[in-house]
């Protein structure tokens, strides 16, 4: 298991998936079985930061359909790597939210864009 000051990508990666599994409905204790782990464990990782073993990672990742890409470091001349972190988690939170929902998210980027277009406009 790796350090979190080892691994500053995975900082979120515990909210997330606490995030992403109460969205799907899940207790902690169905995920656990879900991907066959002790629900202790799982409650370390989503509440104290732990970084599970990749496979684990890939378990839990793939059950609560987190971007996985997410939790990996990035060169600096990836787009990504200068973002806000506010950006950074709508991004996150985005891809947690379910297709059906979408549009919702959508139209509400639309009406702030708009706004701000037609704002900069008159001004």
């Amino acid at each position: 298991m790796q350090d979190k000051r080892e691994c500053p990508a995975f900082d979120t990666f515990g909210n997330d998936l606490k995030e992403a599994r109460k969205n799907l409905g899940f207790s902690r204790k169905v995920l656990a079985d879900i991907v066959n782990m002790d629900t202790r464990y799982l409650a370390h990782i989503e509440n104290d930061g732990y970084i599970p073993g990749l496979p684990i990672f890939y378990d839990l990742v793939n059950a609560c359909n987190l971007p996985a890409a997410k939790y990996f470091n990035q060169s600096p001349d990836d787009k990504d790597s200068t973002d806000s972190e506010l950006r950074k988690r709508v991004i996150a939170k985005v891809g947690l939210c379910p297709e059906q929902d979408l549009h919702i998210i959508e139209g509400a980027l639309d009406s702030a864009i708009n706004g701000r277009k037609k704002g900069t406009d008159n001004g």
